[in-house]
């Protein structure tokens, strides 16, 4: 998804969330508990993008974690965060 992308779904996302049936609520909460240290718009932002992600992490990180762990080269981003000037802040590989 593109910025444009992400921030309609992002503001579809808060105007329906009242609307949303209680078990997709849940889902939600339930995907929050797995980015708790993340502020609620990153974890929004992460949610519109890839709903089942579940640890995220850089290049770096994977990289740095184990040999059998990194990303491969040329994998597509799982999701993407940007900051309030509309420049990609960090670019995020879900560990699946």
């Amino acid at each position: 998804m593109n910025r444009e992308e992400v921030t309609q779904a992002i503001s579809e996302l808060i105007e329906n969330f009242q609307n949303l049936p209680r078990d997709e609520k849940l889902t939600f909460l339930t995907f929050n508990q797995y980015h708790h240290k993340r502020s609620i718009n990153e974890v929004v932002s992460i949610y519109v993008q890839n709903p089942e992600a579940r640890l995220l992490g850089s290049f770096d990180y994977w990289k740095n974690l184990s040999t059998e762990s990194s990303v491969v080269f040329g994998q597509k981003a799982s999701v993407r965060i940007w900051n309030e000037y509309g420049r990609v802040k960090e670019t995020l590989y879900d560990v699946s």
